[in-house]
């Protein structure tokens, strides 16, 4: 049996950490101290993405205080009007990435943080946190009690 996610697998030889869908190091089950479970972001560089969805509700914002500004000229060329429809392109853009960017930055997922002799590793679940119970259980199965940290 094994349970596959986005960025490892757990099989009965151990935790498979994934790249591009293969394994490129597997740690086995003998190998781990500790592990435990904590609530987490789901993206590591978490503020960097909410500095750039600010940044893009922002110049949305201003690009759309300048698009609204000029409806008050007079003389309107046919050309206004095709700049004005690209810009509610480019606000509908970024606003929509903007609003992304927020959502992605504050959502928070389960991790599982395994405790190696050499290393930490955060195994994020993004695919399988309806079937977190069957993930601890394998765990538990080959030795491993995952404790449950902030739940």
């Amino acid at each position: 049996m094994e349970i596959v996610d986005v960025n490892f697998k757990v099989t009965s030889e151990g935790v498979h950490l994934l790249r591009n869908k293969f394994s490129y190091q597997i740690l086995p089950f003998n190998k781990i101290e500790n592990a435990y479970m904590v609530r987490g972001k789901s993206v590591k560089n978490w503020i960097v993405i909410l500095s750039f969805g600010l940044l893009f509700l922002t110049l949305s914002a201003i690009l759309l205080y300048y698009l609204i500004n000029s409806l008050s000229v007079d003389d309107k060329p046919v050309r206004f009007y095709n700049m004005f429809g690209n810009g509610l392109i480019g606000v509908i853009i970024l606003g929509v990435l903007g609003i992304i960017s927020i959502f992605n930055a504050g959502k928070t997922i389960p991790i599982i943080v395994i405790v190696s002799s050499k290393r930490k590793i955060e195994l994020r679940i993004l695919k399988n946190r309806k079937n977190l119970d069957e993930l601890l259980h394998f765990f538990t199965s080959h030795g491993i009690e995952v404790e449950r940290k902030g739940f």
